[in-house]
């Protein structure tokens, strides 16, 4: 989110600075004023009181005009470029001899998005089996740089099959770009208690399937609260 981060500090300076120029330029006027009522300035506390009144006032504003222009996904995909990772995830996992009868052998479908209240970037991840919910988790920090495309996750989840509560794991991982400079590509692992209780590395791969979804949900006539469920099964083997 370091994009995201630059463009607010960016777009207070700038605000700041019209605020500031907007000031100057009202001088006379402001003075006129201010003669009116008997009351008179040294120029140099004028010129203070309009620095920090335009810094003031653009702090105050700028944020909620940059919260509302954050709402819009179009508008962080143009502000992140090449590190916009929003949308939705299809994951698979490499498979090993000790991961037979573990949830994380299962497919998974992931959504990446931008929580406007914390202003940072949240995943949630389903994981189904024959249609039947077995695997829920949810994002409690996560960390994306953006300069080498690596992530750190650590999160919560539900397992339906083994516990009826909450655990925690912890997910790491690069993402890769293609030829058009976007990123489509997840390569990484997760560290997770398994079904028994006992602690696993899983490795993962994942790609972004924006468009498929889509396509999918503009085709799908059941509950509008099943489709992950009905999706996950268009890709079991």
């Amino acid at each position: 989110m370091e994009r995201i981060k630059k463009f607010r500090e960016k777009f207070i300076f700038i605000l700041t600075s019209l605020l500031i120029t907007l000031g100057l330029m009202c001088k006379d006027r402001i003075e006129i004023l201010l003669k009116s009522h008997s009351f008179e300035l040294r120029q140099e506390f004028f010129y203070l009181i309009i620095v920090v009144s335009g810094a003031v006032l653009a702090e105050i504003g700028a944020h909620p005009v940059v919260d509302l222009i954050l709402k819009s996904k179009r508008m962080r995909k143009l502000i992140a470029g090449s590190t916009f990772i929003e949308g939705f995830w299809f994951y698979t996992h490499k498979k090993t001899d000790n991961d037979q009868d573990s949830v994380f052998a299962n497919n998974a479908l992931a959504e990446m998005s931008y929580n406007p209240a914390s202003k940072k970037l949240e995943m949630s991840v389903y994981r189904s089996a024959k249609g039947v919910a077995i695997f829920n988790s949810n994002s409690k920090t996560l960390n994306f740089d953006e300069t080498d495309k690596s992530y750190l996750n650590h999160f919560t989840y539900f397992n339906h099959n083994y516990t009826s509560e909450l655990d925690h794991g912890f997910a790491i991982g690069s993402y890769t770009a293609n030829e058009n400079n976007e990123i489509y590509r997840f390569q990484g692992s997760i560290y997770v208690t398994g079904d028994k209780g006992k602690r696993m590395v899983i490795f993962q791969q994942g790609n972004k399937i924006d468009d498929e979804i889509k396509q999918f949900k503009a085709s799908y006539k059941g509950p509008i609260s099943n489709w992950r469920e009905e999706f996950l099964k268009t890709k079991e083997v």
